[in-house]
């Protein structure tokens, strides 16, 4: 089982859309994300001695209500933060602000994590 699959796996719950990617033409309120990306280089973080570049786990929330989407979003990282740092190896490392497609009609919310591997 992957990184990506293991998480999915543990945000999995009865009525929770979460899909690899980002959002395309899906209907489903709310819908989570799951992306994985390079984050920039970082001297002396978490330890480390030289600049290292870690990748990092991107958790979205699309939503159509404001305040749905954030506290949707508040647990997903409450239940990653609180996952044993074996299964997972996660470092939360902040938030994105918040914006809204006008597009697709919701507003999106993003946590960061660290994969420290």
């Amino acid at each position: 089982m992957n990184f990506l699959e293991k998480v999915n796996a543990l945000l999995a719950v009865d009525g929770r859309t979460i899909k690899y990617g980002t959002m395309t033409s899906e209907t489903t309120d709310p819908l989570v994300t799951l992306e994985v990306g390079e984050s920039m280089p970082s001297i002396g973080h978490l330890g480390d001695r030289k600049e290292v570049e870690y990748r990092i786990l991107v958790v979205s929330v699309y939503a159509e209500s404001y305040l749905f989407g954030f506290d949707l979003l508040e647990t997903l990282k409450s239940e990653l933060k609180s996952a044993k740092k074996d299964t997972t190896r996660l470092v939360h490392t902040g938030d994105s602000a918040s914006e809204y497609d006008k597009d697709k009609q919701r507003y999106i919310f993003k946590a960061n994590f660290k994969i420290i591997i």
